[in-house]
């Protein structure tokens, strides 16, 4: 299995707005519902003009574009998000990926702690992420706060 990650462009705009609107990704959300094309594009091109203080990158699974990770930087600092495509659950894709992510978090020296903000009732993400080393810092709502 090859898992990389890429930084997302114009291209992956449709990719990523069938994925935001799938409801086996969406249910998950705080906002969980679809959201418009137009909506969706303007909050994708913040990410890739750099006037969000983030990243998009693009999951690929032997060079086939699966998922997204999303990191959101506040001072010491990221939030990470994850989506993947349903048919590619549970090959160890969103495992690796998170690994890759926070390795290169960790190695720019610039953020003390990952976050993550997962709805309760997620069982899969809540077991990816502590499989990572992720633990349980509180909960806000339907949501468990976890920190790296």
């Amino acid at each position: 299995m090859s898992v990389t990650l890429r930084t997302a462009e114009h291209q992956d705009i449709s990719f990523l707005w069938y994925l935001r609107n799938r409801p086996d990704v969406y249910r998950f959300f705080k906002h969980p519902e679809p959201v418009s094309w137009e909506g969706h594009v303007e909050w994708v091109m913040c990410y890739l003009l750099g006037l969000h203080t983030g990243e998009l990158k693009i999951i690929q699974w032997n060079a086939l574009p699966v998922g997204q990770v999303r990191l959101d930087y506040e001072e010491e600092e990221v939030e990470i998000s994850i989506s993947i495509l349903n048919e590619f659950r549970g090959k160890g894709i969103a495992l690796r990926s998170v690994e890759m992510v926070c390795e290169m978090v960790k190695s720019g020296g610039g953020a003390k702690h990952v976050l993550a903000e997962i709805y309760k009732d997620n069982q899969a993400s809540i077991k990816m992420f502590e499989k990572c080393g992720f633990v349980q810092k509180g909960q806000v709502g339907d949501f468990l706060h976890y920190i790296l």
